[in-house]
């Protein structure tokens, strides 16, 4: 039976010794901005602090109200705040109509 150990302990300690990382999303390149006019819902969910439900909020709100005419107005949108505009600010652009 002892002489399984090794067997058993080398892969745990190899898989402590090196952990994957936790986020495995690759860093947008420099200067590349995400359109919120036009994005979908996976292209938001890139954004700083944007998940699925914001993401369909977002989404939610440009169908109801029409395009984005200045970043700020993502404030209206619910459960996007202050903190959360100032966040978004420098990966956002508003291309689209």
């Amino acid at each position: 039976m002892w002489k399984y150990c090794p067997l058993l302990i080398l892969p745990i300690l190899a898989a402590l010794l090196c952990p994957i990382p936790i986020n495995t999303i690759a860093p947008r390149p420099a200067g590349l901005r995400i359109d919120v006019n036009a994005a979908p819902a996976a292209d938001l969910q890139l954004l700083p602090g944007i998940g699925p439900k914001l993401s369909e909020n977002i989404i939610e709100h440009r169908e109801r109200h029409g395009p984005f005419t200045t970043i700020t107005q993502l404030d209206d949108v619910p459960r996007i705040g202050p903190k959360t505009l100032e966040r978004l600010r420098p990966w956002v652009t508003l291309n689209s109509p």
